[in-house]
């Protein structure tokens, strides 16, 4: 399953004190990177990053989410949204219904 990801500070951190926690999260992102659990990974005008993550279930992303140093260490939040298959594909093969059928 794949999951979006959105993450967002904590308030007002000055990240220039935080320069060894940054690297550590980047380093722990790189190895889920390079493992396939991440996908995909941006930052937002504001700094805040979404995240393509791919994995087993709900519980699985959540817990994988809650190793990262910055959530361990509280500057962060996220949140976490399952993404479905796009089924709209379908309606390109249905027969057309209602007032618009057979134009």
């Amino acid at each position: 399953m794949q999951y979006l990801v959105t993450t967002f500070d904590n308030g007002n951190i000055d990240w220039s004190l935080h320069s060894e926690l940054l690297r550590r999260e980047a380093l722990h992102v790189w190895g889920l990177y390079m493992q396939g659990v991440i996908r995909n990974i941006w930052f937002t005008e504001g700094m805040d990053a979404l995240l393509i993550l791919e994995t087993g279930e709900q519980g699985l992303a959540k817990a994988i989410l809650n190793e990262f140093p910055l959530v361990k260490a509280g500057c962060i939040k996220y949140t976490l949204t399952r993404l479905l298959p796009y089924s709209g594909w379908e309606r390109l093969f249905e027969e057309p219904q209602g007032k618009d059928a057979g134009k």
